[in-house]
């Protein structure tokens, strides 16, 4: 039997229960080890984590003994020439023969957002900090969203947020969701009598991102908006910085002009319930089965070195909808590896491989130009083509919800199990 992990409080903290990291408490520079936040309970016997164990007030167990701290992102580190980290190392020198013994590990980890860095450039520099302090790189864990880094690192561990955000499947147990209705799912038994649509594409828009403001604005210029079941809830400010190849040349008097036809709205009712909702739940299917094809405006899209999937690749995977996805390079690649489908058979879908950000919107929008020509028996026929494989994708998201197991706590075994070998 291998050894048990041990999570180690530096502050007895274990009376506050939050197992996900505050922005609030990233990283605080008082040393603290904000994420043992659980309740003892949660190490029961039926608690979540009844197979590890804890110590408080910095005590260590002779097992695997792993001290946690939260960040936002792996950027935090570089902060004040990486003075947290330093004080994180001068404060865990007591624990020097553990740490030569591969007794413990520090663990940083992020359960929501994915680092834009590149991770070799980031092990090189933070080796330089350790290198001070007689410290090895692979006493440090790393818990990260971004997929681009996964089983490349031994210490670094990614954190499948894609399958965190999957939606309660089961209908049955799905109650009123922030916007006022109950979810329902396009059902694969009832898809071919909904065959006839109204709109080429459906895309759902909420914060004002460059790569959506990029997108309302052409789409706007180029009289397509009456092809797209299309929201965008959130103004857009003056003060947003654009890349400096601002290649549409939004200025400030077309932003406004913008701003006249914000908010666009699908499901939503900003004036009455405002912005703040819990998209994961927001699922009407008969806008779904009001349009052909999907755009996912995805979270980042100016990142160099991300991929980053959220729940907004979700709409079209469960919807049945053929989709084009607007993000970082190779996130159509990335997606295939988790074993879903893709659209080339439809759709130049060459646009995820090119690494420049404007020849990539820009073949992009190319590629909706060409399908907001097509009449809407053309899409129908386009859309019959292919609807097997948004079926295989509408099944498969269906398995991964009922298949993967409590995500944090499996991912803490994997780290146990890997531990010495890390």
């Amino acid at each position: 039997m291998g050894s048990i992990l041990n999570f180690v409080s530096l502050d007895n903290s274990f009376n506050n229960h939050s197992f996900f990291p505050n922005t609030d408490d990233v990283l605080k520079e008082n040393l603290v080890s904000r994420t043992i936040k659980f309740k003892k309970d949660d190490f029961g016997l039926d608690g979540p984590f009844k197979n590890f164990s804890y110590t408080l007030d910095g005590q260590l167990s002779n097992e695997n003994n792993l001290i946690y701290f939260e960040y936002e992102s792996l950027l935090d580190f570089y902060k004040n020439n990486f003075s947290t980290l330093k004080k994180i190392l001068d404060y865990t020198s007591i624990y020097d023969e553990y740490f030569k013994n591969k007794k413990l590990k520090i663990l940083f980890s992020c359960f929501f957002e994915a680092s834009d860095i590149s991770f070799e450039n980031f092990k090189n520099d933070i080796i330089e900090v350790l290198t001070q302090y007689d410290r090895k790189f692979t006493d440090l864990i790393f818990v990260d969203c971004n997929f681009n880094y996964i089983e490349k690192y031994s210490n670094y561990f990614y954190f499948d947020l894609f399958k965190k955000l999957i939606p309660n499947l089961n209908e049955k147990n799905i109650k009123e969701n922030d916007l006022g209705y109950i979810s329902e799912f396009p059902n694969t038994n009832e898809i071919d009598n909904y065959l006839d649509k109204k709109y080429h594409f459906l895309c759902f828009n909420n914060s004002p991102r460059i790569q959506r403001i990029y997108l309302l604005f052409y789409l706007k210029t180029k009289k397509l908006l009456d092809k797209f079941n299309f929201s965008f809830l959130q103004n857009i400010p003056n003060s947003i910085i654009f890349p400096e190849k601002n290649f549409l040349n939004l200025s400030t008097e077309k932003i406004n002009e913008l701003n006249k036809i914000i908010p666009l709205e699908i499901d939503t009712d900003v004036k009455k319930r405002g912005f703040d909702f819990y998209p994961v739940d927001t699922y009407d299917k008969n806008i779904y089965y009001n349009s052909y094809f999907h755009i996912c405006t995805e979270t980042c899209f100016l990142e160099k070195n991300i991929t980053y999937f959220t729940e907004k690749i979700h709409k079209p995977l469960i919807g049945l909808q053929p989709f084009i996805v607007i993000s970082t390079p190779f996130y159509l690649e990335n997606l295939k590896k988790m074993g879903f489908k893709t659209f080339d058979k439809i759709f130049d879908e060459s646009y995820d491989k090119i690494i420049d950000n404007e020849k990539r919107l820009i073949k992009i929008f190319d590629l909706i130009d060409e399908v907001c020509t097509w009449d809407l028996e053309t899409c129908k026929k386009k859309y019959k083509s292919v609807l097997d494989i948004c079926i295989y994708n509408h099944n498969h998201i269906k398995n991964l919800h009922i298949n993967f197991p409590f995500l944090e706590v499996n991912l803490f075994q994997d780290i146990n199990e890997k531990f010495k070998n890390i």
